[in-house]
């Protein structure tokens, strides 16, 4: 296969396509964790929230004891850990300021206790505050420090400086290589799936494929701006697409995931840098993420919100911005998980209509 299908079908295949191989896997559940610092304690980091794009079996025992209210991410994921999707991992990671991840977290705990599911991977809670100040960092590095002795404990090696550094190197190579995707992909769908291929594939291979693709010459488009909360299919981007609109996009999945970026081959360092990083919604005070949401909205023709009903952060934003913002707001309102043909006429022509 060629870049492009290898980058499609890790895109589609998901945690199921990843085969189990000399390094262990590690799931994450949600972005905040740095990958570099899995691989520095010796295994491989497989992005485990996003679930297959196909149906997925829901047994009836596991269906009882899961709320029909609970965020559909963790839902799935639920299904999918007690069908032993996750067997072979050696650990999965929970990053406690997703939305999905702490339910998730302790719905498979108790699951586990209760014995309803099998012995599989160890839960660990990647627990780290977002913001700026000493007392922060001190927090973050000793919940660091806890959760790197529960992936020594369950992946039997000790974390390792010139692992992480080499980690970091291949994350440099990757940072770039997404710098460019946005004008050597074909369109804002291709930009999506060739770059969230990335969280089920090993960076430096991921950096490798993107690379084959040759820049192309910029075309001025209305650009539209993506804001919300997560979904992990690029089914409005390909509307933007059929309305030739550009795409940025500002909502979960839609950059480079914080604690994937370049930077310092060191503990410290690098936890500060996914700390202070501002797009994160969780970023303490709110007022940083605001000013680099504002920022990064400012070259933008439109701005399309879309919410889930299971989403506790990013609406509250929206009424800020309708006052704020000097070009016109789309609210989209509740998204289905999987948006269908009637949910994406009808945001057509929401976004037709903020277009004349």
């Amino acid at each position: 296969m060629g870049a492009r299908e290898d980058l499609i079908a890790a895109f589609e295949g998901r945690a199921e396509a990843v085969v189990t191989g000399a390094v262990p896997l590690v799931g994450l559940f949600g972005d905040g964790c740095p990958e570099a610092l899995i691989a520095g304690a010796g295994g491989r980091a497989v992005e485990v929230k996003a679930p297959p794009l196909g149906e997925i079996a829901h047994d009836p025992g596991i269906a009882r004891v899961i709320e029909p209210f609970m965020d559909a991410f963790a839902s799935h994921f639920l299904h999918r850990f007690a069908a032993g999707v996750f067997s072979d991992y050696a650990a999965i990671l929970f990053c406690r300021d997703d939305v999905a991840a702490l339910a998730a977290y302790q719905y498979a705990l108790e699951m586990r206790r209760q014995g309803m599911v099998g012995p599989g991977p160890r839960l660990i809670l990647w627990n780290l505050a977002h913001g700026t100040g000493e007392a922060l960092h001190r927090f973050n590095m000793a919940e660091a420090e806890r959760a790197l002795q529960e992936l020594h404990e369950a992946l039997g090696t000790q974390a390792d400086e010139d692992r992480m550094q080499a980690a970091m190197a291949a994350e440099s190579l990757r940072q770039k290589a997404c710098a460019t995707l946005e004008v050597s992909a074909s369109s804002a769908s291709d930009n999506f799936i060739f770059r969230n291929a990335g969280r089920w594939l090993e960076p430096g291979y991921h950096a490798a494929l993107l690379s084959t693709f040759e820049p192309s010459e910029p075309t001025r488009k209305p650009r539209a701006a993506l804001i919300g909360t997560a979904a992990d299919t690029p089914a409005l981007h390909g509307l933007c697409d059929t309305l030739g609109l550009a795409v940025t996009d500002q909502s979960p999945y839609g950059r480079i995931w914080p604690g994937c970026h370049a930077g310092p081959a060191n503990l410290p360092a690098l936890l500060r840098k996914v700390a202070e990083e501002p797009l994160n919604i969780r970023t303490n005070p709110p007022a940083r993420f605001n000013a680099a949401l504002d920022a990064a909205l400012s070259d933008c023709d439109l701005v399309i919100a879309s919410v889930d009903s299971n989403d506790d952060s990013f609406g509250w934003e929206i009424p800020r911005l309708r006052r704020s913002l000097s070009v016109p707001l789309v609210d989209l309102g509740f998204c289905p998980f999987r948006p269908g043909p009637d949910w994406l006429s009808k945001a057509r022509t929401r976004i037709e209509e903020a277009l004349q």
